[in-house]
């Protein structure tokens, strides 16, 4: 699990995905059902980094069908509705892009719910809070909404730099300078600072880290 989680935050993502399938395939032996939800919800998001949208609705179902017959801890459905929402959102993105409002209407729907769980969860469970907020910015950047968007991007920040989560950090930065310089809000800034100064500042911290995917992201990002 350790090396699942690893391999996946490093965006090492096929190595990551032999890792969890091992893991998976151990904990269906042993009967380890609670960890099941945790490599389900791990493998979701690896195939949603891999641009795999079906396999990755696939793991969240499974994860889903765990999850509602276990007594899980919070860290354990914080890292569950984490995924959930990371995806909902990846879905909801695609739809708004594409123009097909039905559709992200139910993205939307699930991305609200999935995000109030998450939030009741990392209360409880430090571990993913940063990420939590950011991916509430992220959901209300998307429906237009510059105010809860800027709430909760700030509060990502702020949790990041006081739980020093560098990992996290770094990639909230990043979100927070593309936002910016998409300019879907018509803001210029977050915290005095630009969207440059952001990316910048992103760029740093996957440089210090060796985040060879995200860098990778970003260089796509500042050729557009």
């Amino acid at each position: 699990m350790l090396k699942s989680k690893y391999l996946m935050e490093y965006r090492h993502l096929n190595e990551a995905l032999t890792e969890i399938e091992r893991g998976i395939e151990f904990c269906k032996i042993k009967g380890f059902t609670i960890t099941l939800l945790d490599f389900y919800s791990c493998q979701a998001r690896t195939f949603m980094f891999m641009q795999n949208a079906d396999q990755a609705a696939h793991s969240i179902r499974l994860a889903d069908g765990i999850r509602s017959s276990v007594h899980a801890a919070p860290i354990q459905f914080s890292i569950y509705y984490r995924s959930q929402l990371e995806f909902s959102l990846f879905q909801l993105e695609k739809a708004l892009q594409s123009g097909h409002a039905k559709g992200a209407a139910g993205h939307k729907k699930r991305a609200g719910h999935a995000g109030k769980m998450l939030i009741k969860a990392i209360s409880k469970a430090a571990q993913h809070r940063t990420e939590a907020f950011k991916l509430k910015g992220i959901y209300y950047w998307l429906l237009n909404k510059p105010k809860p968007a800027l709430k909760w991007m700030q509060k990502a920040v702020s949790e990041g730099n006081r739980l020093n989560a560098r990992l996290e950090l770094s990639r909230t930065y990043f979100e927070v300078g593309k936002r910016l310089m998409e300019g879907g809000l018509r803001l210029n800034s977050l915290n005095g600072l630009t969207a440059v100064e952001y990316l910048d500042k992103a760029k740093l911290l996957f440089e210090e880290m060796g985040l060879e995917w995200d860098l990778e992201k970003l260089k796509r990002l500042e050729r557009q």
